[in-house]
């Protein structure tokens, strides 16, 4: 049975199924890759914060700041990119420009992380392509076959189309799994772009100038310095009673 199932749809392939089988198991390869660099742990080291949380002094916060540039993790380069233009043995940058910078700083690691996703992207828009190519040359040797015999047979030509479009079906099955895998792991990058990655990045600029109480921004710099609880909102400051003008308040 399963020799009958690899002579029906992989030998009767022809020879496009020495790309198309490759370009299978760098499907399955760039998929499980992706998954583990979008781990939160992999994307959000909380080492970098409690790193960050010990780091006493101007010059010790320079030497940490540069030391991100060299890592590949991207809350690093996030906040890398985010103090990379400001003096780091200067106080703290106002909070209108830390937010820009983070913003902008989280936009970049989130494209850097997609850029990640080039071998998916590659594979779902060659691989039917690939499919479509062995299809067509089994069409032509199916036909060529059928004009040379000497007795036209319409099964021998249905056996030839079908072996002829072995790889379609491979070509499909490779680039539908990955246009699934590319879209998933995309809105996982913009669910880091636009939340996680900025607050976490705030976290790591607050314990870096833990000597400031101003909060850079923010639900996550609240958190850092306590404010507000994490899924609490502080309330609102009591308005002052207003008399009425030109009379007393009844007794």
């Amino acid at each position: 049975m399963m020799d009958t199932l690899i002579q029906k749809f992989v030998l009767n392939g022809g020879p496009m199924m020495f790309v198309l089988i490759p370009c299978s198991l760098l499907m399955v390869g760039a998929v499980l890759q992706g998954l583990i660099r979008l781990r939160k742990g992999r994307v959000l080291d909380p080492q970098i914060a409690k790193q960050a949380q010990r780091i006493d002094g101007v010059l010790a916060r320079r030497k940490f700041v540069m030391d991100l540039r060299r890592l590949e993790v991207p809350l690093a380069r996030a906040v890398w990119l985010t103090l990379k233009d400001f003096d780091l043995t200067a106080q703290k940058p106002q909070r209108q420009q830390l937010e820009s910078s983070v913003s902008e700083a989280a936009a970049f690691a989130a494209d850097e992380m997609r850029d990640r996703l080039n071998t998916l992207s590659t594979l779902y828009t060659i691989a039917p392509l690939l499919g479509l190519m062995g299809t067509i040359l089994g069409m032509m040797n199916t036909f060529y076959n059928f004009a040379v015999a000497e007795e036209k047979s319409v099964k021998l030509l249905s056996i030839g189309i079908q072996e002829a479009l072995v790889t379609t079906l491979w070509g499909l099955a490779i680039a539908i799994p990955a246009f699934v895998a590319a879209q998933v792991l995309e809105s996982i990058i913009t669910r880091y772009e636009r939340n996680q990655l900025v607050e976490a990045t705030g976290e790591v600029i607050q314990h870096l100038y833990n000597n400031d109480t101003d909060p850079i921004f923010g639900e996550a710099a609240a958190r850092v310095e306590g404010a507000v609880p994490h899924g609490q909102v502080s309330p609102p400051p009591a308005k002052p009673m207003k008399r009425a003008m030109g009379r007393e308040a009844p007794g």
